[in-house]
């Protein structure tokens, strides 16, 4: 009757709950719990749970301890994405120069623009890991709560907006290739632009960014 659909699905739903929280160690644990297995099984399960906690005690030097060193990383992957990226349009223009099969004559045109965007971005890029390298060098535990709270707050918002233009270079980079989609090629370059232009502001109201060395040319033209 219902009663008894109403304890299956309690069931079921124990049973759920079990399976998606169980992790290495908890499932070791379980088995420990439920017993009915020989000294020797108990041994090896033992054995697997300090592998475990071995293996997450190794990593924990790899791990950002800070928001800045978190920050650091990620801008530092992003960046290295948009150098792939920068790399890739700079061939693709050396490439346009002559006569190909590649992409038409009126195609070529719109490369080089694509270009020198792709490498501002990148150079905008680099000039925020640098900002956030420095940060890293400084404690933050010195600074006030309501600073601290501030610089992590413009940390967040490097991070968010050089992940945006990341992204945004890529999908402008897939809409350059034959066929050419113009309106999203236009669409993203406009978007692009906007990151960088946000992400310039917040450089520049930063006063620690202007203590960083003079790049050759900040804005990455050629």
């Amino acid at each position: 009757g219902d009663g008894k659909k109403k304890k299956n699905n309690s069931e079921n739903k124990n049973n759920s709950e079990n399976k998606t929280s169980a992790t290495p160690l908890t499932d070791a644990l379980r088995k420990m719990e439920l017993g009915g297995g020989e000294e020797e099984d108990h041994q090896s399960l033992i054995k697997r749970m300090v592998g475990v906690v071995s293996d997450a005690i190794g990593r924990i030097p790899s791990m950002p301890f800070t928001e800045e060193d978190a920050a650091f990383q990620k801008v530092e992957f992003l960046s290295t994405l948009l150098k792939d990226a920068r790399d890739e349009m700079k061939q693709l223009k050396e490439t346009t120069k002559t006569p190909n099969e590649v992409m038409s004559a009126s195609e070529a045109k719109i490369v080089p623009k694509v270009f020198r965007l792709v490498q501002t971005s990148y150079a905008v890029s680099r000039r925020v890991v640098m900002l956030i390298e420095l940060l890293v060098s400084t404690h933050s535990q010195d600074l006030e709560a309501k600073a601290l709270s501030e610089r992590h707050a413009a940390l967040q918002t490097y991070v968010q907006t050089v992940d945006l233009i990341s992204q945004d270079v890529d999908e402008m980079g897939s809409a350059l290739y034959t066929p050419q989609d113009l309106q999203a090629i236009s669409k993203f370059a406009k978007l692009v632009n906007g990151h960088v232009t946000k992400a310039l502001k917040c450089l520049s109201s930063t006063k620690e960014y202007h203590t960083l060395p003079a790049s050759k040319d900040p804005t990455g033209r050629p």
